[in-house]
């Protein structure tokens, strides 16, 4: 005589039963034995929990790789803006009074003397290595290229060469409008 079916609630508390022996490192047949069911329908269980601890992990790792990925263009995008802020020119103003004597009430005379400078600037290097990194990370998160070829290196430029750099970029994304 066949074994009574099970209700849906039986098989779900069964399913978190077989789960967590098959976690402690208990065989499937003695699964069955301590659950009283086939050792084919604690394979089958087993297959089916791991299929969806496995869609899971990739859903999961999807999830954190778009969400690092979104990270890392906002850090770009502010790196950038900061790059572009630092090749402004930057203008300061003097004012210089020139004391020529008093009025009646006590307050110096004279004439306002103004001086402007104007202060081109090249950018600062740094903002294009943040730039360089996220570039670097972003590469490293959609696994363009292998682990291992990065692992323990660091690429250093100095400031002449990230100017270089900067003005490469520039050139390319003036040509590329």
């Amino acid at each position: 005589m066949a074994a009574p079916k099970r209700s849906k609630i039986q098989r779900e508390r069964d399913r978190l039963t077989i789960t967590e022996l098959h976690l402690k490192g208990w065989n499937q047949q003695r699964i069955a034995d301590f659950l009283e069911l086939d050792k084919s329908g604690i394979c089958r269980e087993l297959k089916k929990i791991k299929t969806e601890w496995k869609a899971a992990t990739i859903e999961d790792h999807n999830l954190y790789i778009q969400q690092e990925l979104r990270r890392l263009a906002m850090l770009e995008a502010e790196y950038w803006a900061a790059w572009e802020r630092s090749q402004q020119s930057k203008e300061s103003s003097l004012n210089e009074r020139l004391a020529t004597g008093k009025d009646e009430s006590g307050q110096a005379l004279g004439r306002v003397k103004l001086a402007t400078r104007t202060e081109q600037r090249i950018g600062e290097a740094a903002f294009l290595n943040g730039i360089l990194n996220c570039l670097k990370e972003r590469a490293k998160l959609l696994g363009l290229y292998p682990e291992e070829a990065t692992a323990g290196q660091s690429i250093t430029l100095s400031d002449g060469q990230l100017g270089v750099l900067g003005q490469l970029m520039g050139e390319n994304h003036v040509s590329n409008d």
